[in-house]
């Protein structure tokens, strides 16, 4: 597992990013919850 770790490490694919309006929501959305 340790050899996995090293090898693969946070981030290797790039970085992933995420908005809220792709999933069809906003902060109002979300402060509501």
């Amino acid at each position: 597992m340790t050899a996995w770790l090293r090898d693969n490490p946070q981030g290797k694919q790039g970085r992933h990013t995420y908005n809220l309006a792709e999933y069809g929501l906003n902060c109002d959305d979300i402060e509501a919850r």
